[in-house]
């Protein structure tokens, strides 16, 4: 039997289905079922693309929003078997990716050396690209957050 083939354009589909489908009912009350129906592909095509629903969690948080210009990568089969496996890994991505390097790098400066006016504004320029690469995942993890504690 041929392997199945997986397409970068259904899968821009089926993640643009899971955003919406998380982003309006949340983690725990999505089913894979919803996901398939909004993507209008079988139950069985999203498995060939992702082996749970954490899974496709996961990666939509690791990728968010697919650019139409940028190619985008297939998912790798997920070391992912349960909720509880999800929750450490969102934990660990959050605490990497908010970290603010300009703030830790101005910490460390002597008082004599503070330029605060220019140092608040890279600051926050740093804090508001942050949340700019993360919109999907910050919409899709507040419907999800009652969810995880």
């Amino acid at each position: 039997m041929a392997p199945r083939v997986r397409t970068t354009s259904r899968l821009l589909e089926i993640v643009e289905a899971a955003i919406r489908v998380f982003g309006r009912k949340g983690y725990a009350l999505t089913q894979m079922d919803d996901i398939a129906e909004a993507a209008n592909v079988s139950k069985g095509t999203l498995y060939n693309y992702f082996n749970s629903k954490a899974h496709l969690f996961a990666y939509v948080l690791e990728n968010g929003m697919p650019d139409e210009d940028a190619p985008m990568s297939l998912p790798e089969m997920s070391v992912i078997k349960s909720d509880k496996e999800l929750l450490k890994q969102l934990r660990d991505k959050l605490k990497k990716e908010s970290r603010l390097g300009n703030v830790n790098r101005f910490l460390k400066r002597k008082p004599d050396e503070i330029d605060l006016e220019n140092e608040l504004y890279e600051i926050l320029s740093e804090w508001w690209d942050l949340l700019e690469r993360n919109r999907v995942q910050i919409i899709v993890l507040k419907r999800s957050a009652t969810e995880f504690p």
